[in-house]
């Protein structure tokens, strides 16, 4: 049998399957999602409730904020906080002003910092206190002081009062002290002028008679250094009695023996200048002057002397006397030295010339008692010319016109110049022979030793050209050949027996 065509499935079966089956599952999501949504709309109402709360305390906060930035008279919009604060916030403003206000009280915190601050308040007002106390003690120790000097002073109103009025009568007697000595002045005054007048008058003819005797004087010192020049050249002579007398002479070795030595008080190194034996006992100038010798060897009664210059045309002979200012047997003598000069020969004259003059003295057995150094000193200090002084001697005194640019030399010469005065005056007043430098080194018989010849040289050559004769007594022009005998040494010639 055939089945019935309504028992099979078909597409409407299919479709109404398919439609339960999704209505089913949209109630079911719907269901789901309803469930869902009710959560959802919980927490969304929970957190909506929350934000409330949020909101309000966010509310709060910024309004406590506002209040405690009024309350620090902060302005900023920016709190700042951060690390390190940001620039111009609140926080970096208030940590400015903290340093700035509280300085060396400034710590961290504004609570820290007015805790500081009213510690160093409280400490300045104890000290406040203790100033305020000390002052009125002050104050109470100024009244009494006050009180006690208006008591002085009202004791000294009473004394000014006494003491004004015996003032007055001290005054009213002092006048009449004073008129009575004024009187009294008044008739010294006209005595004194009247003195003075006289003393001027006596001043005034004392003035003409010193001015009359001075120019007599003076007309007198011109009539006396004429005579002395006059007489000078009459007599020109340097000593009396000759110091020694030439016993032998060899002209070989250019030495000579003097009857003088070591028993008279003679040394070697001293010089002499040698006069002809016709000097009838009295030297005269320097142009007498035949030789000058320097002893070389010193025996007990007798000496050798090299020649150290010698006359062309007057040779040293047998008798001839020998001269020294400088040395005398058993005596010392002194001199007296202004001005400068050359001694050595350099063409210099300086400190070096006059120690050597010293030590030619020296050597002598001579001294300076008096000398003027070449800034004008007179050494020593006080010294004067005496009648122990043999003579005075005078070198170059300078030009003070040649240093009119410097002052200070121009100043020294016109010093040197004023002591040679001075000395010139000295020597007058005591009968003292006054002669030149160069004289004196002549009868002194010394010469600068100048023995190398160096071509060019401007210095003189002190070595004699030409032959000698062997013997005092070989004319001129006749045979000048050596005799071919020579002494023991050069310096030490054979003494006749």
């Amino acid at each position: 049998m055939a089945a019935s065509p309504s028992s099979k499935p078909g597409a409407v079966h299919f479709w109404l399957i398919g439609f339960v089956m999704t209505t089913l599952i949209l109630l079911v999501t719907t269901i789901m999602y309803a469930k869902s949504f009710g959560e959802q709309l919980a927490v969304a109402n929970a957190a909506k409730k929350d934000q409330s709360n949020v909101q309000g305390a966010l509310t709060t906060a910024l309004a406590d904020i506002e209040a405690l930035k009024g309350m620090l008279g902060l302005n900023q919009a920016d709190v700042g906080s951060g690390n390190p604060p940001i620039p111009n916030g609140v926080i970096e403003a208030g940590q400015r002003e903290l340093t700035t206000f509280g300085v060396d009280l400034s710590q961290p915190t504004y609570s820290a910092t007015l805790a500081s601050m009213r510690t160093r308040i409280d400490a300045l007002n104890e000290e406040n206190k203790q100033l305020k106390a000390s002052l009125q003690s002050e104050k109470d120790a100024f009244l009494a002081a006050t009180t006690g000097a208006n008591n002085r002073v009202e004791t000294f109103k009473g004394d000014k009062d006494k003491s004004e009025t015996d003032l007055t009568n001290l005054i009213k007697e002092r006048d009449e002290l004073v008129r009575q000595k004024d009187a009294e002045i008044a008739k010294w005054q006209q005595t004194y002028r009247t003195e003075q007048v006289e003393k001027e008058q006596i001043r005034d003819e004392l003035a003409r008679m010193s001015k009359e005797l001075n120019e007599r004087i003076s007309r007198l010192n011109q009539i006396v250094d004429f005579q002395r020049q006059q007489l000078d050249e009459l007599q020109n002579y340097s000593f009396d009695v000759p110091d020694a007398t030439v016993t032998t002479v060899d002209n070989t070795t250019r030495t000579v023996w003097l009857n003088v030595g070591r028993k008279d008080g003679l040394r070697t190194q001293v010089t002499f200048s040698i006069y002809g034996k016709t000097n009838q006992g009295i030297a005269r100038g320097p142009d007498d002057v035949k030789a000058k010798v320097e002893i070389v060897e010193v025996n007990d009664t007798s000496c050798v002397a090299r020649i150290v210059e010698e006359s062309r045309d007057r040779p040293v002979s047998v008798g001839d006397v020998a001269f020294s200012p400088a040395w005398s047997a058993g005596m010392k003598e002194y001199f007296a030295f202004v001005g400068d000069g050359d001694l050595n020969g350099d063409g210099e004259m300086n400190a070096k010339d006059r120690k050597m003059l010293k030590d030619l003295l020296n050597n002598a057995g001579a001294d300076i008692d008096v000398e003027i150094t070449e800034d004008g000193q007179r050494v020593p200090a006080d010294s004067k010319l005496s009648v122990h002084t043999k003579w005075l001697v005078v070198g170059d005194v300078g030009d003070p016109s040649l240093f009119v640019s410097d002052e200070a030399k121009r100043n020294q010469i016109l010093e040197v110049q004023k002591q040679h005065d001075e000395l010139v005056q000295e020597a007058r007043e005591h009968g003292i022979k006054i002669v030149s430098l160069k004289d004196f080194l002549t009868y002194l018989g010394w010469k600068p030793e100048s023995r190398l010849y160096i071509p060019g040289s401007q210095g003189k050559f002190n070595l004699q050209s030409g032959a000698r004769s062997a013997g005092v007594n070989t004319s001129i022009g006749s045979d000048r050949s050596s005799t071919g005998s020579t002494s023991k040494s050069p310096l030490k010639p054979v003494k006749p027996k």
